[in-house]
């Protein structure tokens, strides 16, 4: 436990070191909802919802391209010899749990402040941002980990998570929906499963294929 302390520890020190990192995912989020929201000038409660989710799955994915840029070539056989791949896998999930919790708040904030938030159920909605946040990150993971072998992992990462975050989306709009009276509730907690099922199918074949990917 303590070792994967240090590396969640680590991840966000490196992160975090790379400033520009951080600030041009913020600047994306931000600026994309800024100039959609404009145009669209008060957009119906569907559209807000579908809206945010897409923005929140791109910038999900630009901030895992580059979840294993640093343990390319010898840097990965001197991970591998500081901690377990399992562990160092739990550990860029976590990190990357956090990192797409936090967008999630700023971009519902930068939202919620240009146009007129249309969430009536609080409490079930900040249960929808959390189930999003581990989907996006348990999906995004597992494929960055596939991805890394490859000589062009942005675009693998690309191909192999937008098949698994559509259905992700679809339940993520529909429960979120149920937050602002769009939907009826008969199915929300049934859709919340789902969304928990897909999460841990992609953690545990994540942590099953990284033993793989990381001697290869």
């Amino acid at each position: 436990m303590q070792k994967l302390w240090t590396l969640i520890r680590t991840e966000f020190v490196l992160d975090f070191r790379d400033r520009f990192t951080v600030g041009s995912l913020l600047l994306y989020a931000s600026v994309t909802a800024f100039i959609t929201l404009i145009a669209l000038q008060e957009p119906e409660t569907e559209v807000w919802n579908v809206l945010y989710w897409i923005l929140l799955s791109f910038s999900a994915v630009i901030s895992g391209l580059n979840m294993y840029v640093r343990e390319a070539g010898d840097h990965r056989l001197y991970y591998y010899q500081l901690a377990k791949p399992e562990e160092i896998y739990l550990a860029k999930w976590i990190a990357q749990l956090l990192m797409i919790s936090f967008l999630s708040i700023v971009l519902y904030g930068v939202m919620a402040a240009l146009s007129h938030s249309p969430v009536i159920l609080s409490w079930k909605f900040a249960l929808v941002l959390l189930l999003g946040s581990v989907s996006l990150s348990s999906v995004l993971c597992f494929t960055a980990a596939i991805s890394a072998l490859s000589q062009g992992p942005a675009v693998l990462l690309s191909i192999l998570s937008f098949p698994l975050l559509i259905p992700v989306l679809l339940l993520l709009q529909y429960t979120s929906g149920v937050t602002m009276d769009v939907y009826l509730d008969d199915q929300y907690w049934q859709y919340v499963m789902y969304l928990l099922a897909i999460s841990l199918i992609c953690t545990a074949a994540g942590l099953f294929l990284i033993n793989f990917v990381w001697r290869n």
